[in-house]
């Protein structure tokens, strides 16, 4: 059995760049999630419902605001998007090594 220690397993990353305002343009670091798709058979339908909901989980943690206000709900969703597309498109990647197709991780 192969061990993929890279897309999904590895590394769901993303630059979540974002602007506030005008006067103010806050850039946020990298963000890397390491998120396991050990177990997993990827060529089922549970096994990929279950890495989808293991990437959302791992996405609300690492975005959710770490201060309270409108600026700080922004930058979250802002942050989930960002990360959520970057998610799909290297599941996507991962999946097709393995030979499976990715219909869509995003909404579930």
């Amino acid at each position: 059995m192969k061990i993929f220690h890279s897309v999904a397993s590895a590394a769901i990353a993303s630059a979540c760049l974002f602007a506030t305002g005008a006067a103010a343009d806050p850039v946020r670091d990298p963000v890397t999630i390491r998120v396991s798709h050990a177990g997993l058979d990827l060529a089922s339908d549970a096994g990929r419902r279950v890495l989808a909901r293991r990437v959302q989980s791992a996405v609300n943690r690492t975005c959710a605001p770490r201060t309270s206000g409108l600026d700080a709900f922004a930058e979250s969703r802002r942050c989930r998007a960002e990360m959520m597309q970057d998610a799909t498109v290297q599941t996507a990647a991962l999946l097709e090594r393995n030979g499976t197709q990715l219909a869509s991780l995003a909404g579930r």
